[in-house]
């Protein structure tokens, strides 16, 4: 029986791992207003001021995909008012660390409007929070940083955790 585990390192010769350059020239930051974008954003704003990089903050409004009521409900469970304030967020953020920024108003299916947007402006890497929903809410409403992840064609990094001063005091005030 052959094995289906992945032993790539084990048979990598040391002549055969290259020196690594990665040049981030675009960012994507999905923003949804919420806390977790938030952190998202401090880590995108980051990583740009490192790299010199472009940030393109997103929002994506479900348009006519979801229905008001079901928009409420996903709202009420994810426990997340959903809005374009993240955007206005972005923009104080970028120009208090010297970052370029231009916002994006997307319209349908998030996750899916989200790797559209990677790919028409050419982004490098997707940097977007966790919603940090349990299981059963997964489940039932699908997880849209899983989504971006599992189908996008650029580096993703999700922000899990969010540990600043204001995520806690934002989560704690709620």
């Amino acid at each position: 029986m052959t094995s289906r585990l992945d032993n790539t390192a084990e048979h990598l010769k040391d002549e055969e791992i290259a020196v690594v350059t990665y040049d981030v020239q675009r960012i994507l930051l999905p923003t949804d207003g919420s806390a977790n974008s938030i952190e998202a954003m401090n880590v995108a704003m980051g990583i740009a001021k490192l790299h010199g990089a472009e940030v393109v903050a997103c929002f994506v409004h479900p348009g006519h995909s979801v229905d008001p009521l079901e928009e409420v409900a996903i709202e009420q469970s994810e426990g997340v008012h959903h809005s374009t304030a993240g955007l206005r967020c972005a923009k104080v953020s970028a120009e208090k660390n010297g970052v370029p920024l231009r916002t994006v108003v997307a319209e349908g299916a998030i996750a899916r409007a989200i790797l559209t947007t990677a790919r028409e402006e050419e982004c490098d890497l997707i940097v977007i929070g966790h919603t940090g929903r349990g299981a059963m809410q997964r489940l039932m409403l699908g997880s849209v940083a899983e989504a971006v992840v599992r189908d996008a064609d650029v580096p993703v990094l999700v922000i899990k955790h969010c540990s600043t001063k204001f995520c806690t005091v934002a989560r704690t005030d709620a």
